[in-house]
């Protein structure tokens, strides 16, 4: 921020919890237990993190503009199991931590407990 000047852009594109979804929610926590940087949080909590004088000019839903769901997911069907925790003796191989953290994610987008955003910031005088 302090490298903008006035009226600069600052361009991000990631995953945001969807309001009123709690953080105690079984596949959120999983989620953040095996996403290699668990990082997760609402557009307006992303927001109030920004630096003073840095304002929300535009937010878009890149999840829902791009069918990421119907085209990644298959319109979730079918929906993706739990994988078994990675403490448990029913653990596979492949199950290893990022292969859980897309699990998760897919399962979050399906559910609509997660959303893929792009947000756009400018700098005010």
């Amino acid at each position: 921020e302090q490298h903008l000047r006035s009226g600069g852009l600052i361009v991000v594109i990631d995953d945001f919890l969807v309001p009123g979804n709690s953080g105690d929610d079984p596949d959120i926590l999983d989620f953040k237990t095996s996403w290699i940087l668990p990082s997760l949080t609402t557009v307006q909590g992303f927001q109030d993190a920004m630096p003073t004088g840095m304002r929300l000019v535009h937010s878009l839903d890149v999840g829902a503009q791009y069918d990421v769901v119907g085209r990644n997911y298959g319109n979730g069907r079918p929906m993706p199991e739990r994988p078994a925790d990675p403490q448990s003796d029913s653990q596979k191989p492949k199950e290893h931590q990022a292969w859980r953290g897309t699990v998760f994610r897919k399962r979050l987008m399906i559910l609509k407990k997660m959303e893929y955003r792009l947000l756009v910031f400018r700098k005010e005088a």
